[in-house]
């Protein structure tokens, strides 16, 4: 849910790694298109204005070899990794959080005051992930 995607960002500061990584890491793969190496891949995490907790290499190649354990991700050779396929469902989830985390990342305040609301709203669960525009709070 929405608060857990900014206290990741929170713990960490701003530095990504676990499951934020994967979703990350897995989006970047299936919009490029193309195989990566793990350089590029780390490159283009930077790009984006995130940090990699720990060593860049070492931890964005852990979460690649996690993500092809569940098969959304295929080694093409060494460092080099590819985007096989994922459900439609957990692909609108790692791309909700995705979002979450780059309006946090950017610091945008209205959506920080929204999301306040929609936490103390209760209705916190799930829902977000098939919002595009403001969240409400009833």
């Amino acid at each position: 849910c929405l608060h857990h995607a900014r206290m990741n960002l929170a713990v960490f500061e701003g530095a990504l790694c676990g499951n934020p990584l994967r979703s990350v890491v897995c989006i970047l793969l299936k919009d490029a298109r193309r195989p990566m190496r793990v350089s590029e891949i780390v490159a283009a995490i930077h790009a984006r204005g995130y940090r990699i907790r720990g060593r860049p290499g070492k931890t964005v190649a852990d979460a690649l070899r996690c993500e092809v354990g569940r098969r959304r991700l295929t080694k093409v050779s060494r460092g080099v990794y590819a985007f096989n396929a994922m459900p439609r469902t957990t692909e609108q989830s790692m791309r909700g959080r995705v979002a979450v985390f780059e309006r946090v990342l950017t610091g945008d305040k209205s959506f920080d005051e929204r999301l306040d609301l929609f936490i103390a709203s209760g209705r916190c669960r799930d829902a977000w992930m098939y919002t595009d525009g403001p969240l409400a709070a009833d």
